[in-house]
């Protein structure tokens, strides 16, 4: 399982095992100037984290990302995270999900 703490300051990442044992941990700030950008870092960063646990990305059965603001089932939107550049637009969580389920690691 990889997580992800995604902040107006940093990007905090780390993969543990299905015991919850933390196998790897990796942290980067935040420069991110918009949405795509903080949705590529966050990508990547997550990749570096699995990779320094000594995994492949197709080993992943779960990732979950925590957020400032509140995800809004039916509008599909995150609100009220004025601190993170477009982060509350629509379509962002579908692009998050293609870079980090793409079919290009294994997932759909």
């Amino acid at each position: 399982m990889v997580g992800l703490d995604v902040g107006h300051g940093w990007v905090y990442s780390a993969v543990a095992n299905l015991a919850g044992q933390i196998m790897a941990r990796k942290d980067k700030p935040n420069d991110a100037h918009s949405a795509s950008e903080l949705v590529a870092l966050s990508s990547r960063l997550a990749r570096d984290v699995v990779a320094d646990a000594g995994l492949s990305w197709s080993q992943v059965v779960h990732a979950v990302i925590g957020t400032p603001g509140v995800f809004d089932e039916q509008s599909k939107r995150v609100l009220f995270s004025a601190n993170l550049p477009e982060w509350g637009r629509h379509g962002m969580l579908a692009e998050l999900r293609a870079a980090f389920w793409s079919e290009s690691c294994g997932r759909k």
